[in-house]
């Protein structure tokens, strides 16, 4: 309930109360932060400071320290790893490259990165995760006028917001990965909104999966 209705405060008291600080920082290390994750690719590295009081750790774990900064790829593979029964695959910018008579000159090989979760932890992840647009903050943007959803496609989602300032503006993001089952793509919107609010992320994702899907 609390993960499909972005309670930021329960997560910050999971962080500091149950998780503690050297479980929040092993996990912000197998997450890819603070370390070259992706080469090859334009993504900065993300990262996240070590948190130096109880105050700090329960921002972390609520999603609002401003020390964390990721990049909407980072963020994207992290879905499509959930997705994925928690093996972070590394990300390829073509399917293949071909000569100028159409042979393959470079096909892309799947890689595995990394095991960020236990299947049983992505399973128990994509539960929590469906809840954001079937009930949680993503609700409006699935649903029309009369509460019918959409897209006739189960869907993962996070959203999040936040004030940044490069640029300045309000950060709105919509994390997402559909089908819930037999899943067949992940994505990331990343909305910056300055003096008033125009267009939020979750409506940019939906726009998105109604294109991917046909819809």
């Amino acid at each position: 309930y609390a993960m499909g209705k972005s309670m930021d405060p329960v997560y910050g008291r999971l962080a500091y109360y149950v998780a503690g600080k050297a479980s929040v920082m092993e996990s912000v290390n197998r997450f890819g932060f603070n370390q070259t994750l992706l080469p090859g690719t334009s993504a900065k590295e993300s990262t996240a400071s070590e948190p130096q009081s109880s105050h700090g750790l329960m921002l972390m774990g609520a999603g609002l320290d401003h020390e964390v900064k990721i990049s909407p790829l980072h963020a994207a593979v992290m879905m499509a790893a959930i997705a994925n029964g928690g093996k972070m695959m590394a990300p390829g910018l073509t399917d293949r490259i071909t000569d100028s008579n159409g042979a393959n000159k470079e096909v892309f090989t799947p890689r595995e990165i990394r095991s960020l979760v236990t299947p049983e932890t992505a399973t128990a992840l994509t539960r929590m995760l469906s809840s954001t647009v079937k009930t949680g903050t993503s609700r409006r943007a699935f649903h029309d006028s009369r509460g019918r959803p959409r897209l006739d496609v189960e869907i993962a989602a996070k959203t999040g917001s936040i004030t940044g300032s490069d640029p300045s503006g309000h950060y709105s993001w919509f994390a997402a990965f559909a089908p819930t089952r037999n899943p067949r793509i992940a994505l990331v919107a990343l909305v910056i909104n300055q003096d008033k609010w125009r267009i939020k992320s979750t409506q940019v994702g939906e726009l998105a999966l109604e294109e991917f899907f046909g819809n």
